[in-house]
């Protein structure tokens, strides 16, 4: 087993989709981890003004990249914060990744997270 590393910046997240009439789906999304301090500032700041807190927007700030996405003729595209954007579109992948932002920041192992 490998050893403790302090200070892990990221980790990446298989995110599963199920549209009704579709088949199964996933990607992966690269998500910061974020210190204790910047996760209690920023429940600080949703609580002090929670009609001005944008979730979404401290989400789509965390996930670094995507992979495992190809285009309508299946050529797989490559991670730009344009891609990122137009994923954060769809509502059934924004819904995960809303998800798998907080398993991220609570340090809960996929084996777990699904549970």
């Amino acid at each position: 087993m490998a050893r403790f590393v302090l200070g892990t910046p990221s980790v990446t997240k298989t995110i599963k989709i199920q549209k009704p009439g579709h088949d199964a789906q996933e990607f992966t999304a690269e998500i910061r981890l974020r210190s204790r301090d910047d996760q209690d500032a920023l429940e600080k700041a949703r609580n002090a003004k929670p009609k001005n807190f944008d979730q979404i927007a401290v989400v789509r700030e965390d996930v670094l990249s995507v992979s495992g996405i190809d285009d309508a003729n299946g050529k797989e595209l490559e991670s730009t914060p344009e891609l990122i954007d137009a994923v954060f579109q769809d509502s059934y992948a924004l819904n995960r990744l809303m998800r798998a932002w907080s398993e991220v920041q609570l340090g809960l192992p996929e084996a777990e997270a699904k549970n």
